[in-house]
């Protein structure tokens, strides 16, 4: 009998100490979003020439292991690429910095002619 107390114990203190991650979690999911596109986002989207990354250079947390160094691509509008590799070779990390999901540590992005390394970074 005291196996199964002591079971029921662990369960019952483990679903207690996550009661206020699932509160947040619910209160989140309650927030309302505001989706709307800044101005500048809605001007790129008509560009003319391309996309095109100049010297960019990116790592994580160890400056020592950099995933991208001085890396320059043309993306001329119109056109399909491929990007293939091994598995930690930053194929995700440069997705994630063309869309602006990360934050070049040197280097630019840039639409046509406009530099969006800054504008498009939503990583703080």
């Amino acid at each position: 009998m005291l196996p199964s107390a002591q079971s029921f114990y662990n369960s019952w203190a483990s679903a207690k100490s996550y009661s206020a991650s699932l509160i947040d979690i619910i209160d989140l999911l309650k927030m309302k979003v505001d989706i709307s596109v800044p101005n500048f986002e809605k001007e790129l989207y008509n560009f003319e020439n391309g996309i095109y990354l100049r010297n960019l250079s990116f790592y994580y947390k160890d400056p020592k292991k950099i995933i991208l160094n001085n890396f320059n691509l043309d993306i001329e509008k119109g056109s399909f690429i491929g990007i293939k590799g091994r598995s930690g070779l930053g194929k995700s990390t440069l997705i994630d910095l063309i869309i602006g999901l990360l934050k070049p540590k040197k280097g630019s992005i840039f639409i046509d002619d406009i530099d969006v390394t800054l504008k498009r970074n939503i990583e703080k």
